[in-house]
């Protein structure tokens, strides 16, 4: 990898740092997987809360992965049913995640996704709080 030419100066970004030492931060990141509402209530309201949940475990120095993001996937491509999501999807992303973070709000899909990360082994956590504070010994703000 070469040195990077983008300019980070809008963001708080340490350019010092080489683009491979950057990739090889990114590498011991452990992996943690979102859990909240999507579509009861506000789409968007609840797309902005779990990215919000994403940005401050982001923050902290591990990969989050937001599955309300796949929204924009069913808006680009409609009329997938809830299975394709919770089977071909989010399932298989669970097993290849660190964690699970469950954000607040009713939602049957995150409390499925609860239960099968219990099932396979992944630690859930019931807030951000709780997985940075049972987390603080990993947390690596080297990012930024």
């Amino acid at each position: 990898m070469t040195e990077s030419h983008v300019s980070y100066e809008h963001a708080n970004v340490d350019t010092k740092r080489t683009d491979q030492q950057w990739y090889e931060m990114g590498q011991r990141q452990e992996t943690v997987y979102i859990a909240g509402p999507v579509s009861l209530g506000n789409w968007m309201e609840n797309l902005r809360f779990a990215l919000d949940a994403g940005e401050e475990i982001a923050r902290a120095g591990f990969l989050p992965l937001v599955p309300h993001t796949s929204m924009m996937w069913e808006f680009a491509h409609p009329g997938h049913p809830y299975q394709f999501w919770l089977y071909r999807i989010t399932l298989p992303w669970i097993k290849k995640c660190d964690h699970l973070v469950r954000i607040p709000g009713v939602s049957k899909g995150a409390d499925a996704e609860v239960s099968f990360a219990q099932k396979e082994g992944v630690p859930v956590y019931f807030s951000v709080e709780e997985f940075l504070e049972k987390n603080k010994d990993k947390i690596d703000r080297g990012w930024y």
